[in-house]
């Protein structure tokens, strides 16, 4: 794994243990806290949430995806008639694990060994489920009161 994957693979592992806000004494205050403390819609919380939950898992697979793609050298390949062009690039894994979480399909990039499919069999699975568990949350929460116009 290059220097460059390493630095993006600890900053995603960051961004998802370290989203804390500072409230108004510099202490850190969890995300339901300052989410109150904006006066955000619960709804439009859960929204913004599944949709940040997606991209980041979108970005740990595409580590994962680099991990066992770099391990062995024979986990994915191009397809096409590129093979052997030029080696896979960081934003080749990028775009593997989007086409895959999205459920589109392979397209430049395909897994070959047992472990990449794996890992793309499971990320299919959280692409699937994530989107159902969140639109299922959604409509499971309460209508919010109406007022009369009178």
């Amino acid at each position: 794994m290059t220097q460059q994957g390493i630095v993006i693979f600890a900053l995603q592992l960051l961004l998802i243990v370290l989203i804390p806000v500072l409230d108004d004494g510099g202490r850190l205050m969890p995300m339901s806290y300052a989410a109150a403390a904006l006066a955000v819609s619960m709804l439009t919380v859960l929204i913004l949430c599944g949709a940040a939950s997606f991209v980041l898992i979108g970005l740990v697979f595409a580590s994962i995806h680099a991990i066992v793609g770099l391990g062995d050298g024979i986990g994915y390949t191009l397809v096409g008639g590129v093979e052997h062009a030029r080696p896979l690039r960081w934003v080749d894994f990028v775009w593997l694990s989007f086409s895959t979480l999205t459920t589109a399909g392979f397209g430049d990039v395909a897994p070959v060994n047992a472990a990449a499919c794996a890992v793309s069999t499971l990320e299919s699975l959280c692409g699937i489920l994530l989107p159902a568990t969140l639109i299922a949350r959604i409509a499971s929460l309460p209508a919010a009161p109406r007022e009369n116009g009178g």
